[in-house]
């Protein structure tokens, strides 16, 4: 029976020390599938950050866009308004200069006309009156130089 105690004592150890190699081989891999699945938390955390950071970022730029942009539409409106305003008195000023150029048209036919009296063309003195009348230029005379065509006529 010794040699059976032995044999069973042997068996016992071997046992024993199989068991405890499977354990700290277990040990060994829960700590490396840990060490893995924190390495991999990190790097999520980090992408996690990273995408973070770059959403703040595009959020910042959008704000700073929009901002623009209404600047930019608030500036539009104000050149729109003025270019009406210019485009008004564009308008004023061409009717303006269109009177003022049919007013000197007038007074050059005016002076033509009292040349004409002045040297006796009787002939030439109506047909610049007719030609007076037909463009409708006593309507551009002020008073005293209506009558003046008055008299002439």
């Amino acid at each position: 029976m010794d040699e059976n105690k032995k044999s069973t004592k042997r068996f016992l150890v071997i046992y024993s020390i199989a068991i405890f190699v499977f354990a700290v081989a277990l040990i060994l891999i829960a700590s490396l599938s840990q060490m893995r699945i924190n390495r991999e938390a990190d790097e999520i955390q980090a992408r996690l950050t990273n995408a973070e950071i770059l959403a703040a970022d595009k959020q910042t730029r959008l704000d700073a866009v929009m901002t623009e942009n209404s600047r930019l539409n608030e500036q539009i409106k104000k050149l729109e308004a003025e270019k009406e305003t210019l485009r008004t008195e564009n308008d004023t000023l061409t009717s303006a200069k269109d009177t003022d150029a049919k007013r000197i048209a007038a007074y050059q036919k005016l002076a033509e006309m009292i040349n004409y009296k002045r040297l006796g063309k009787t002939r030439s003195l109506k047909n610049a009156i007719e030609a007076f009348e037909a463009g409708k230029y006593p309507d551009c005379l002020n008073v005293a130089d209506l009558e003046i065509y008055n008299s002439i006529k």
